[in-house]
């Protein structure tokens, strides 16, 4: 069917697209485009990254006063008291260094007694056991010796000898035989003190002019001290100069140290030293020194003398000795108890900030001593806890504080 553009129904159509068509060309509108009145112009240039810079920037310095504050240990007066926390101030001070060698405990040789046979003679019994504590003249053995036997016979007959000329008198007996008659009494008693006879028994003859057993006699200790040997039994034949025992004083004893060759000429007589030991700690002194070196260890020895009233030590026990040098100038020095390991392993104090405000502060150790501990990494003058240190490390740790601030 075909339309008739000149009819009066296409004509009005027509019109009407024509007119549409033209109110959009001259009026368009922007359906995502907000009401311009809505945003500043500011807004319009907004970049997230832009704004957070400068927003970072003005709160950095709040923020590290912030991380400093959250990383502080903040206890009361009560909290230190009770952690047992003591807070001093560290300056420089004269720390000798030390020297630590090895060493052990001998009997003092200036002091010890061996008990030797005179003269030969048979054992007949013992009055000692090893270890045991003698006193001076306490019996040792009981010995038969047939020289003994000898000697006490021409004892007993020179002093019936001797009490008799001292009776009649020099002007009746004449001098030649009342000389004679001394001198044999004399050098008899002699010989029967060097054959081993002690001073008691010899006295009880003297006075009783009576022998029980001829031949017989008794070695007696010659000083207090404890049997270090013995070295003899009952029914033996012994020599003489053979040693039955050996009597020693512990109260007194000797500490040998050896030391580098280099470092002899570094340590004098009548310094001090500190001896430790599974016994405890003891002061010795050094009394001598060896001038020859040991051609395999390269060691000189040091000895030392120690008191030991006690008898705490004994002959054979391995020690440590520490003996103090010079020093190499004023140092910063802490106590044991100020330190503490810190989260990642480094050693640290803690620096009291304001009162009872610590913060932990790692440092590095130079040296040890006996009782304190070199250190550097930290101010002269700063106040740190000397001692309560672990509480303050359990605090830290149970707070989850980063020493570096991670």
């Amino acid at each position: 069917m075909t339309m008739n553009v000149n009819s009066p129904i296409m004509v009005l159509m027509l019109g009407i697209s024509l007119l549409a068509v033209n109110s959009v060309v001259s009026s368009p509108v922007n359906a995502f485009e907000a009401p311009q009145d809505n945003y500043d112009s500011a807004d319009i240039s907004y970049s997230p990254v832009e704004q957070s810079k400068p927003d970072n920037n003005n709160h950095e310095d709040e923020d590290d006063h912030g991380d400093e504050e959250e990383n502080l240990i903040k206890l009361s007066r009560d909290q230190m008291a009770a952690a047992n926390i003591s807070v001093g101030t560290l300056w420089l001070q004269d720390v000798p260094d030390q020297l630590s060698a090895p060493g052990e405990v001998l009997s003092n040789a200036y002091s010890n007694w061996k008990v030797s046979i005179r003269t030969p003679s048979l054992v007949k019994a013992r009055h000692i056991a090893l270890g045991s504590r003698v006193k001076e003249n306490d019996p040792i053995a009981t010995l038969y010796s047939e020289e003994m036997a000898i000697a006490q016979s021409n004892f007993l007959v020179a002093r019936d000898e001797w009490l008799r000329v001292q009776a009649l008198g020099k002007p009746v007996t004449g001098n030649p035989r009342f000389i004679q008659a001394e001198q044999s009494y004399l050098a008899t008693k002699a010989k029967l003190s060097i054959l081993g006879m002690s001073t008691s028994s010899l006295n009880k003859i003297e006075t009783t002019g009576f022998i029980a057993s001829m031949g017989e006699y008794t070695l007696t200790a010659p000083t207090e001290g404890i049997v270090l040997k013995d070295s003899f039994v009952q029914g033996a034949w012994v020599e003489t100069g053979t040693e039955l025992a050996e009597l020693t004083n512990e109260r007194r004893l000797w500490v040998e140290a050896k030391i580098p060759a280099s470092l002899g000429e570094a340590i004098s007589a009548g310094e001090s030293a500190l001896i430790e030991s599974d016994s405890g700690e003891f002061t010795a002194q050094v009394i001598q020194q060896a001038h020859i070196v040991d051609h395999e260890t390269r060691t000189r020895v040091i000895r030392l003398m120690v008191d030991n009233p006690d008898e705490k030590l004994h002959p054979g026990h391995f020690v440590n000795v520490t003996f103090n040098l010079s020093s190499g100038g004023a140092v910063l020095a802490v106590p044991e108890t100020a330190l503490m390991r810190s989260p990642d392993g480094d050693w640290q104090v803690f620096v009291e900030e304001n009162p009872g405000h610590f913060k932990a502060q790692e440092v590095a150790i130079v040296r040890k001593t006996s009782n304190l501990t070199v250190i550097e990494g930290i101010d002269v003058g700063s106040r740190i806890a000397l001692t309560g240190a672990f509480f303050l490390a359990s605090e830290q740790a149970k707070a989850g504080f980063d020493i570096h601030g991670h």
